[in-house]
């Protein structure tokens, strides 16, 4: 059975010939930048999860659009959640138009299963549904001097975040796509459980 929440890594362009308005460009740019072969980061919520969520009523500030959550329950497909340059910043987009129609390019890693912790993990997901993109961040990976801005996430920011608000993730500062799929593989294949630690 497929977890409540799982975290998606699309696999880097490998093309460098490709200009800086072409699909692929950003994401072999990242890539070289932190020295790793994954660009970009997704929260996959599945559509048990959004069953839940709805019987639950699980209180937040914002929602999720109500023509993609009726199109997600009428599909019975799941929901992803993350910080894209191409759409602008945060937002939900269906799993299957995302994740399923090009699976080749995707490295899922189960996150949890736990339906407390998938609701508190949607349940911010959704509160920070239509923030900006956070260029700077992203030009700054390398540098720890770059504050954070509560209003503007970048995509492994904010599934990194969603995980530490329930001890399922270390407190580090930031991480990069690549970062982000090392430590979660190692997490997924150890067990771990940061909120005892």
């Amino acid at each position: 059975m497929t977890p409540l929440v799982q975290s998606a890594y699309y696999k880097a362009s490998s093309d460098i010939r490709k200009w800086p308005w072409e699909r692929g460009y950003w994401s072999y740019k990242i890539a070289v930048q932190v020295h790793g072969g994954h660009s970009h980061e997704e929260l996959v919520y599945s559509y048990r999860l959004l069953q839940l969520y709805l019987e639950m009523g699980v209180p937040t500030l914002n929602q999720i659009p109500d023509a993609l959550l009726k199109k997600a329950l009428v599909l019975q497909k799941g929901l992803c959640f993350s910080s894209s340059e191409r759409d602008g910043g945060s937002r939900f987009k269906l799993a299957s138009d995302v994740i399923e129609k090009h699976s080749c390019n995707w490295d899922l890693l189960d996150v949890t299963n736990n339906a407390e912790a998938a609701l508190k993990m949607l349940a911010f997901c959704i509160d920070q549904n239509g923030k900006k993109y956070d260029w700077p961040a992203v030009i700054g990976f390398k540098l720890s001097q770059i504050n954070e801005d509560p209003e503007k996430w970048y995509c492994s920011e904010v599934c990194d975040r969603a995980k530490q608000l329930v001890g399922l993730w270390p407190e580090f500062y930031r991480s990069h796509p690549s970062e982000s799929y090392w430590i979660q593989e190692f997490i997924t294949n150890q067990g771990i459980d940061y909120s005892i630690i």
